[in-house]
């Protein structure tokens, strides 16, 4: 009752419908009620936009909490011009060729700030330990000031070598379980990145499957997890190239509903909105 009668107060003091830390995502924040403490499993094919995603909702996080990304798919470097492209609408390519206009990446810079300043990005190696992880997010979360913090893993399935079983399933169950235990202690959410399998994921053949078993070498991870997302492709529904028509289906919630969010994906410069939303 306590708890029933805090979360009142909160609401009408901030207005918010959501307890949790916005995605910037409204259909799937009305759906996971905002990132909540636990563990939340993002699974699609290779290419779909897992990172582009998964990064969108860091920078958004970071807004109202600290966030430490673990990375072990692309550098830090990569990841802060991905961040710095999506805002100033830039595509990476043109950074990468020396097409870009280097004042509208400065632009995005001063803008982004105050995110970057919540923000830390982790290089994921073999020897980073998950308790490692944890305490960065306790000094970020006491650095600024913070009741809870977001953690990204990108992605389980590479950061589950370091875990020490023979099998690779071992390893992402271990990992997953430590990832929830760290969900816990922290009172935070905690985002984990996670591949398919070949034959639900659907690789090449612009499909996916949004089956709990078709997390790549889940072992227990679909019964862990406290929610699992997939991110596929909709080839049904019309999209002005080069944007791309994605489902984000929530597949498992454990503290609430069900149901798919409608996304439009520009993978030329990394942006991912709700379709009802795009100009």
């Amino acid at each position: 009752m306590q708890d029933a009668d805090e979360r009142r107060r909160s609401r009408e003091q901030t207005g918010r419908a959501i307890s949790g830390i916005s995605t910037g995502i409204e259909r799937l924040d009305d759906l996971l009620n905002g990132l909540r403490p636990g563990l939340a499993v993002l699974a699609g094919p290779p290419g779909v936009g897992k990172t582009s995603l998964s990064l969108q909702i860091a920078l958004e996080a970071a807004c109202e909490a600290p966030v430490v990304y673990v990375t072990y798919e692309n550098s830090p470097a990569s990841l802060v011009l991905k961040a710095l492209c999506v805002t100033a609408r830039v595509p990476p390519r043109d950074v990468q060729r020396g097409f870009a206009n280097p004042s509208a990446l400065r632009q995005a810079a001063i803008h982004m700030q105050p995110r970057f300043a919540r923000l830390a990005i982790v290089e994921g190696t073999s020897c980073l330990a998950v308790a490692a992880v944890r305490r960065g997010a306790l000094q970020a979360m006491r650095r600024h000031g913070a009741e809870r913090c977001v953690v990204v893993y990108d992605y389980l399935q590479r950061a589950a070598h370091a875990q020490g079983y023979a099998e690779v399933r071992h390893n992402v169950s271990a990992l997953a379980g430590e990832l929830r235990d760290l969900a816990n202690r922290l009172r935070s959410p905690v985002l984990a990145i996670s591949s398919q399998n070949r034959a639900a994921g659907n690789y090449g053949t612009g499909g996916g499957s949004a089956a709990l078993d078709s997390l790549k070498e889940s072992g227990d991870l679909e019964y862990g997890a406290d929610a699992v997302l997939f991110l596929r492709p909709n080839e049904e529904r019309p999209a002005a190239p080069p944007a791309r028509a994605l489902d984000l289906v929530v597949a498992k919630n454990r503290d609430g509903g069900t149901g798919a969010v409608r996304l439009l994906f520009r993978p030329d410069i990394g942006d991912m909105r709700e379709e009802d939303l795009q100009r």
